[in-house]
């Protein structure tokens, strides 16, 4: 397990280092007044190329169509989209058709927060000039906000009063105000009054992923500890490690269907996990057998948002069944002696329980989020090992703990780099045969306790709508 501890390392360091190469990503979203999607499409083809990377329109559109009309969006909207996005950038623009020269007006939102915004007048948006101010002035402000590289400083042709130019907006842009309210432009040397802001609009449910379902390479070190007195025939300690495979899917369907409603943060989650190669040793020196280890899990979710952005951090309350199967395989073996020490240093565990538990998950940046998780197990049966051929009657809790980082290569695909921890622990009655009796003497308790521990980690790929 430790000499696996470097490659996760390796992987987040390349996977974060490789984000931060990326060019910026930028999603243009739908142009007010631009019914054909003519100038989107100029826009569009101005600013994609080598230093930027477009989002696709579809996955923008469908991100947009999800809150509202682009026009109004606010900061905090935007700042969703650009989440859900992996954008670094988010540009809504309005057309003004009035006269000759057309003015497109783009508010942008960078990084973390809205940028200042600017005026491009024009009067052919397939035209060089139009395009290369568009780009250059773009790609400044992105350059402004730390992200990317500034454009060349390249000489442009002077202006006339009536030709092509782009102008800045004194401020940043706030958030819209209400349609259709309208203000007289005031007398010259005339006071004065600022208008009385629009009451705030309602604000919207939150908008976490719908769906999530992920594949993945998984690993663990499993281990038992037995808390023995030292005498013959007293149990060894059993480790040993494996990778697997995991897959996992956590449903909203209620979001799906109203996203507004009293149950869309209720889902269900499903998790899998099985084991390949691990073995157990037995008394004959050098021979070992081969162990099944298999885990799955069903429950209900609660996830609840925290704040009133649409992409929030959030807490998600869970509980559920589930079953993990611990099995050496001693077909195989003949010699009495052998099979006697493979059921004492590893013997059948059959988990079933129940896992009460909370996860809280945080986007700290547009593209990476972490999580941190907690669970009880409670435990309903434990399997063979409870026998009274075994080691008989105990006290059996558990707990288990998650660590995860999030990074969004795409819109909809998601890899998770996860550390686990688990275990699980006895305190033994001493009527089994293995705890009470191993000493010839069933008076005295021989076996008092048990450690079953689980070290591990998972690598998976997700798909989130």
């Amino acid at each position: 397990m430790t000499r696996s501890l470097p490659l996760v390392v390796c992987a987040v360091f390349l996977l974060s280092a490789h984000a931060a190469a990326a060019k910026p990503r930028v999603a243009i979203l739908r142009i007010e007044g631009d019914a054909s999607g003519e100038l989107r499409d100029a826009v569009s083809e101005a600013l994609g190329g080598r230093d930027l990377t477009l989002v696709a329109s579809k996955d923008v559109n469908r991100a947009a169509d999800k809150v509202g009309e682009p026009a109004a969006f606010t900061e905090l909207e935007l700042r969703a989209l650009a989440i859900e996005l992996a954008a670094d950038a988010v540009i809504a623009g309005k057309l003004d058709k009035a006269g000759a020269i057309k003015k497109l007006k783009l508010r942008l939102y960078i990084g973390k927060q809205m940028a200042k915004g600017f005026t491009v007048s024009f009067k052919d948006p397939t035209s060089d000039k139009f395009r290369s101010m568009l780009h250059d002035k773009v790609l400044d402000r992105i350059a402004n906000a730390g992200l990317g590289e500034a454009s060349d400083a390249r000489p442009v042709k002077k202006a006339k009063a009536d030709d092509e130019q782009a102008t800045d907006d004194a401020e940043p842009d706030p958030a819209p105000a209400s349609p259709g309210k309208t203000v007289a432009a005031a007398p010259a040397g005339a006071q004065t009054r600022a208008a009385p802001e629009p009451p705030a609009a309602p604000a919207r449910r939150p908008n976490p992923p719908i769906a999530r379902v992920a594949l993945g390479a998984s690993l663990v070190d499993r281990s038992y500890t037995f808390d023995a007195r030292n005498i013959v025939g007293k149990p060894n300690n059993y480790a040993g490690s494996a990778p697997g495979v995991r897959f996992e899917a956590e449903v909203y369907p209620m979001a799906y269907t109203n996203p507004s409603g009293a149950l869309a943060p209720v889902g269900i989650a499903i998790a899998y996990d099985q084991s390949f190669g691990l073995t157990a040793p037995t008394l004959a020196t050098g021979t070992t057998v081969p162990v099944k280890q298999r885990s799955y899990a069903v429950g209900l979710r609660y996830r609840w948002a925290i704040g009133a952005a649409p992409a929030p951090p959030t807490l998600t309350f869970g509980l559920g069944f589930g079953k993990r199967l611990f099995s050496p395989d001693r077909s195989g073996l003949t010699d009495p002696a052998v099979i006697d020490s493979v059921l004492r240093d590893s013997p059948n565990t059959n988990y079933a329980l129940v896992d009460p538990g909370a996860t809280f998950r945080l986007p700290v940046t547009a593209r990476i989020a972490v999580a941190l998780g907690a669970r009880g197990l409670i435990v309903l049966d434990s399997g063979g090992i409870q026998s009274n051929s075994s080691y008989g009657q105990a006290t059996v809790f558990g707990a288990e703990g998650l660590a995860a980082v999030e990074i969004q290569v795409t819109p909809r695909f998601v890899v998770r780099l996860a550390g686990e921890f688990t275990q699980i622990g006895y305190a033994f009655t001493g009527i089994g045969a293995r705890s009470g009796n191993v000493d010839g003497d069933p008076t005295t308790k021989d076996v008092a306790g048990l450690t079953d521990r689980s070290i591990g980690g998972s690598a998976t790929l997700a798909v989130v709508y």
